[in-house]
């Protein structure tokens, strides 16, 4: 049997290896070279990664300060109060609340990026139109009625749905025209009045807009009807009547198919010292067209425009006149021609244009006999 070669590192003694001692320690050298060459590796590799967390932080802007809510959200006990025929609610004191010729009334507040004359898409923005007779709609067929029109130039973004306003009965959805507003249909607790409730609000930058909105809805009621007393004219030839303040001077004439009322706060013109009935209500069976309303006031001396269409039953468009010239007459009036349900129109002309919510009180007291 041969010897064993002394250079051989591992020798097999039965089922043992067999490592040589000058062999075993350059194997340990090595792997501890190894091991400390490891841990340079890891420190400069850690030193390296916190530089650049240090620069990425220093290119980071820090704010100074957290941006508060500008819109403050006192107790409503102590909120302004609104109050009409038909409908109140209370209101945050720095909300611009504003009766518009149409017959509403807005609250706004801009947002801070909100620029004017363009669609609402910063701030608070609600509208409450006039309490309308329900009739012989339901709210439902009604909220459907409205829905229809409104997706003539819109697109529905939130389906219709059943809602509740400070406890009245109410249907809402949302519609994108120029730009996105929600509509709510809030019916009277008699199931007598309707009435709309426009919100356009938008609050990018959480000024707390929404929860404003929530809190002035809370404080709404329909059919708060008013304690003034009122009298009724009927005229029975053109079969409707209306009603007005009882408290008001009113006289007829042309057989009682024309009413003129005069509310005692009745100023004369400062320049001629006429006096034009602020109110005057005329029943005619002479139908024109938009047109030719428009074209017969035009040739005398007034630019006509349309600022409103009530498109309910009765339907009504609201007119504005502005005197372009010398010509005889009130220099701004309003003419409210809504269709009778037989024949003919009847007219409301507002001459005192501070009584346009007393007009519209007046034109949605409209029945027919």
């Amino acid at each position: 049997m041969g010897q064993a070669n002394p250079n051989t590192p591992i020798t097999q003694a039965g089922n043992v290896l067999v490592i040589k001692k000058s062999h075993l320690y350059t194997f340990f050298g090595f792997l501890c070279l190894f091991l400390v060459a490891l841990f340079f590796a890891y420190k400069y590799y850690q030193l390296k990664n916190t530089d650049q967390v240090k620069v990425s932080a220093s290119n980071q802007t820090i704010p100074t300060s957290i941006h508060q809510p500008s819109l403050a959200l006192p107790e409503t006990a102590q909120w302004k109060n609104y109050s009409r025929t038909g409908f109140s609610f209370k209101y945050p004191s720095n909300l611009d609340l504003r009766e518009t010729k149409s017959g509403h009334v807005s609250l706004s507040l801009y947002g801070p990026s909100q620029k004017k004359d363009t669609e609402p898409y910063d701030g608070l923005y609600l509208t409450f139109g006039h309490p309308l007779k329900l009739k012989n709609s339901s709210l439902d067929d009604y909220t459907d009625q409205q829905l229809k029109l409104l997706l003539e130039t819109g697109e529905l973004v939130d389906k219709k749905k059943k809602i509740k306003i400070n406890g009245f009965d109410a249907y809402s959805f949302s519609v994108q025209g120029l730009g996105l507003h929600r509509y709510i249909y809030v019916k009277s607790t008699d199931g007598r009045l309707v009435m709309t409730i426009t919100d356009s609000t938008h609050d990018p930058g959480h000024q707390g807009f929404s929860k404003t909105v929530d809190l002035i809805m809370s404080t709404f009621v329909l059919n708060n009807q008013s304690n003034a007393s009122v009298s009724t004219y009927t005229n029975q030839d053109f079969a409707f009547q209306i009603e007005y303040p009882s408290n008001w001077f009113s006289a007829t004439a042309l057989h009682d198919k024309n009413l003129f009322l005069l509310n005692p706060e009745s100023q004369p013109h400062p320049d001629s010292g006429e006096i034009f009935e602020p109110i005057e209500i005329m029943a005619t069976d002479q139908v024109e067209s938009e047109a030719e309303f428009i074209k017969s006031w035009t040739q005398v001396g007034y630019k006509v425009g349309i600022i409103n269409k009530i498109n309910s039953s009765p339907f009504t468009t609201v007119y504005q006149l502005d005197k372009t010239g010398p010509s005889p007459g009130p220099d701004h009036f309003l003419v409210m021609a809504t269709s009778l349900q037989k024949y003919g129109v009847v007219k409301i002309v507002v001459h005192d244009l501070d009584l346009i919510t007393q007009a519209y009180d007046i034109l949605f007291s409209l029945s027919f006999l």
